[in-house]
């Protein structure tokens, strides 16, 4: 399993729990200590209006995938992590 450094939104704590018990670092969103790999939001603000379901961010060489949890199950989402294919 690669290790993953996950900024999760506030109020998504099954999808939190879920990720810890498989092994993830995760973090509140803008509270981590380290650069995120995978950020797991809700709702779409102002940084994400024209956000997809996933999408990969890409800033100089820092690459992140972006998961819209409003579209997925915690089960889809721990899916799509073992995945990910934006790293």
């Amino acid at each position: 399993m690669t290790k993953y450094t996950i900024s999760i939104q506030s109020g998504l704590g099954e999808i939190e729990n879920l990720l810890k018990k498989e092994g993830y670092e995760v973090c509140k969103m803008g509270k981590c200590n380290k650069n995120e790999n995978i950020s797991i939001i809700d709702v779409c603000d102002s940084e994400y209006e024209e956000l997809e379901s996933t999408s990969c961010r890409i800033d100089g060489k820092n690459k992140r995938l972006v998961i819209n949890a409003a579209d997925y199950t915690p089960e889809e989402i721990l899916n799509l992590i073992k995945n990910n294919r934006c790293s």
